[in-house]
């Protein structure tokens, strides 16, 4: 009885050492895996700061809510002059000008009220501060006055070198109110001459005086007219 045939099998592989292995195992149908999450790139390395170097942050950049810019500090200067609704604008400046106030009026009359607001500016008893700074002058307590470099006399409380007032927060009430509206006729008269000569330096000297005017009927070119009529020094 003749034996059943059998297809002659492939001979095995021989794998040298040199040759690299083939799997002959059949392929087999897996199911295929879920896709990974995505590979995140490789991290720079951190970077090392030497002393010389300035630090880099690494940190990832954080949204914050913007500060508002903080304001400019200004250099120290002067207090400037704030005008408020129920404040008059002036047109004079005290500080341009060589205290004509406080020299060609003669006569600054105080009050009791002045006299004591000096009295505690200087720490003193009021009796002492009303025979050190005031006077009698027909019948009426008014400040003392002193020689002056520019104008014949002046205020005892003015600095003459700086022409400006020394006892300013004690002052009496009629300097306080001085010139009591916006414009300071002496001020704009020096203004108007140092425009006109075109010089800084110029500064015309005024001085109050009370004479008899009245006024009288002279012969003009276009007839008869009245001019004023200036008197003695009363």
């Amino acid at each position: 009885m003749t034996k059943a045939f059998k297809p002659a099998t492939t001979p095995n592989t021989i794998i040298e050492d040199d040759e690299p292995r083939r799997d002959t195992r059949p392929m087999t149908t897996k199911a295929l895996e879920p896709a990974s999450k995505a590979v995140k790139p490789a991290t720079t390395p951190n970077t090392i700061v030497e002393d010389d170097e300035p630090r880099r942050d690494k940190t990832p950049a954080t949204t914050k809510a913007l500060k508002p810019a903080s304001k400019a500090v200004k250099p120290a200067t002067e207090p400037e002059t704030i005008v408020k609704d129920d404040q008059a604008r002036t047109y004079f400046d005290c500080n341009k000008c060589p205290a004509f106030c406080c020299s060609i009026y003669d006569r600054v009359r105080v009050t009791k009220r002045d006299v004591n607001r000096l009295a505690k500016h200087f720490n003193v008893p009021y009796e002492v501060a009303l025979r050190r700074y005031t006077k009698d002058h027909d019948g009426e307590r008014v400040l003392k006055r002193v020689p002056d470099h520019i104008f014949p006399k002046t205020c005892m409380f003015l600095d003459q070198h700086t022409r400006r007032c020394t006892i300013y927060t004690a002052r009496p009430a009629p300097c306080r109110e001085y010139p009591n509206r916006s414009r300071c006729a002496y001020y704009d008269l020096l203004q108007f001459e140092r425009q006109q000569q075109g010089q800084d330096s110029i500064m015309p000297v005024i001085e109050l005086t009370f004479r008899k005017v009245g006024r009288v009927k002279v012969d003009g070119q276009d007839g008869p007219e009245k001019r004023w009529t200036w008197g003695e020094v009363e």
